[in-house]
């Protein structure tokens, strides 16, 4: 069953929960669903953002954070 979830998971190109899914508590199957789905949509947020941050290639400047 694992194996299949895993599979499955990458068919849909859902990257957080195949190695996540089993440390998901919830009460209800709905709950889960809605916990899995939330993290996996944070995930690809920082993923984007990284991914955006990385190509706008700004300049370097020490000891000034970004503002």
């Amino acid at each position: 069953m694992e194996t299949q979830i895993k599979e499955y998971a990458k068919k849909l190109k859902l990257s957080w929960i195949p190695a996540n899914y089993q440390t998901i508590q919830a009460e209800t199957h709905e709950e889960y669903l809605l916990k899995l789905f939330e993290h996996e949509v944070q995930q690809r947020e920082e993923r984007r953002i990284n991914l955006l941050l990385k190509q706008a290639t700004l300049p370097k400047i020490p000891n000034k954070p970004f503002d």
